[in-house]
């Protein structure tokens, strides 16, 4: 019976012990998680809203706007693909961007790729934004494709 009876209370040592770590590794885990909630909601709320087919424009301006790098967020809407984030994206531009600076080249790409965008909100948005921008910078010979596809025909001020 004495073996039995140590075997007994080497079990419960051991349970004891178990318990011990588990219940530090979840207040352990506890702690990490408290530390980096204001990144993990961030990220969370980000990949939560452009997996949503037809989140609300707000929603999409608000993730874009109070993102740690709105340039890479305005551009991983873009690229998401679908339709609502697509708008917010290009409407979303000339916030973060003022028409008195240039523009980054992957912004300036997307830009353009917007006003060939068959989707017309999205076309007639970055064609405005970029009559503003290019009225305001003077480099239109810079997109001659432009010119070649009829569209330097808007141009305000030629004829």
């Amino acid at each position: 019976m004495s073996i039995l009876k140590e075997l007994a209370a080497c079990a419960a040592t051991r349970m004891t012990r178990t318990r011990k770590v588990l219940i530090c590794t979840g207040v352990f885990l506890i702690i990490v998680v408290w530390f980096f909630r204001a990144p993990l909601r961030e990220q969370i709320r980000e990949s939560a809203t452009l997996a949503n087919d037809a989140p609300t424009p707000e929603v999409v301006s608000e993730m874009i706007e109070q993102a740690a790098d709105p340039h890479a967020a305005l551009l991983r809407a873009w690229n998401s693909g679908k339709i609502v984030q697509r708008e917010v994206a290009i409407a979303s531009l000339p916030r973060l961007f003022p028409s008195g600076q240039p523009l980054p080249h992957d912004i300036e790409s997307t830009l353009l790729a917007a006003a060939f965008d068959p989707d017309m909100n999205v076309r007639e948005t970055a064609l405005g934004i970029l009559g503003s921008v290019l009225i305001w910078n003077e480099d239109f010979a810079k997109f001659p494709m432009f010119m070649r596809s009829g569209l330097g025909c808007f141009r305000i001020g030629q004829n």
